[in-house]
This record gives C-alpha cells, structure tokens and sequence, in this order.
C-alpha cells in the first residue's frame, strides 16, 4: 500500500478564495516571534475562523503582524484587550505575552485592500481590528483549537455538519 498516488484531476487550480469583507470569530492558532524587516521583535499570527460558530469561510486563514515599534505597539495592547487579559497585566518577554494569547478567540473586523507583488496588483483581506469574541471559546489550552478527539460536544457539532 502507497502513501499517496499523484493524481492531476484532485491538485486544484491553487486559487484561494478572498475572505469577504466583515467581522469573524477566529482563533489565535499560531503566534509565531519573528523579527520585522526594520529589525523589531515580532509576531506572526495565524488566525483560523472558528467552525463551532454559524459563519462563512469556517477554517479559513487570516494572517496579521504584532510589531513592537512605537507606531505600530497599539495592535498588541488591541489584542490583549481582545482575548481578555487584566488591564495593568506587566508581560517580561514577547514569549509570555505569546503565551498568554495563543488558542484564544477574538473578533476580528475583515476589510480588503489592493497590494501589487511582482508588478501584479491583487486584492487582500487585512484585519483592521480586534475585539472581544461574542461566542465563548470552551478550550483555550488545547495544542489544536480544532482537535475535537477528546470532545464529545465538539464531535457531535462536526458529525451534525456533515
């Protein structure tokens, strides 16, 4: 037995479809420390749009920055507020305050922009902003926000959409 047979008629065209417009719950499921282009620490966030909740474009990407330059060190204070953590609260490293947002909900407002790569000009869905989700999130902890194997309620919800 083979572990995978090429076939041309399954590979797709590679096209994505655009995330409309709007504001969607999604989960922080990755919050990777980088360094930014102009030499500042971090963040590259994967967002995934949340399947227990009745939206479109359900496990979706989204993708954002958190930089720590002055200009830009809103967005960080904007999700901290977003996942709910305690005004005041004094994080020591970019990894702590990873930590402290990773696998949490928030709502994210979706606008479209029109950016040129290699002389192409395309559209792109942009988060403009963060707030708190309106849906709670019953499993913060989980390595997988999605990894519904040991959750009966999240089994049943997925088993029910298809």
């Amino acid at each position: 037995m083979s572990f995978l047979k090429i076939n041309y008629e399954e590979a797709g065209g590679g096209e994505f479809e655009i995330i409309a417009e709007g504001e969607y719950e999604v989960i922080v499921a990755d919050a990777e420390i980088a360094e930014s282009k102009s030499g500042y620490p971090m963040l590259k966030l994967t967002l995934t749009v949340r399947n227990d909740v009745s939206q479109p474009h359900r496990k979706q990407k989204l993708w954002d920055y958190l930089v720590a330059s002055e200009k830009a060190a809103f967005k960080f204070q904007q999700v901290g507020k977003a996942v709910g953590l305690p005004n005041g609260k004094d994080f020591k490293t970019l990894e702590e305050y990873r930590n402290a947002i990773l696998y949490k909900a928030v709502k994210v407002k979706v606008v479209h922009e029109e950016s040129e790569y290699q002389g192409e000009k395309r559209k792109q869905a942009r988060i403009k902003n963060y707030s708190l989700a309106i849906v709670e999130y019953s499993s913060p902890s989980a390595k997988d926000p999605f990894d519904v194997s040991t959750d009966t309620d999240a089994t049943n919800f997925l088993r029910s959409e298809e």
